[in-house]
């Protein structure tokens, strides 16, 4: 696992722009048992496109998993309006 993060670390060193590099590193971070890690990367990947309805869904998920409701709601919120 800690090669799969160093190769996405990489990518997104190379393309910091590809939303789906961070959604792949979250996915590893999480993997690893790093749930607040990926939760961070997963939030930087919302924050490059904030319309992008995808990319909030895929946050909430992550919020749920790292039993934050309160903060998924908030996030729900902002595309809800």
């Amino acid at each position: 696992m800690k090669t799969a993060h160093n190769y996405i670390e990489r990518a997104i060193e190379h393309t910091n722009t590809v939303t789906e590099f961070y959604t792949i590193k979250a996915e590893i971070e999480y993997k690893m048992h790093n749930n607040l890690e990926a939760l961070k990367t997963i939030n930087e990947a919302r924050k490059t496109d904030l319309a992008d309805r995808y990319m909030n869904n895929i946050c909430i998920k992550y919020l749920f998993k790292c039993m934050k409701p309160s903060l998924a709601e908030e996030v729900l919120k902002l595309f809800m309006r």
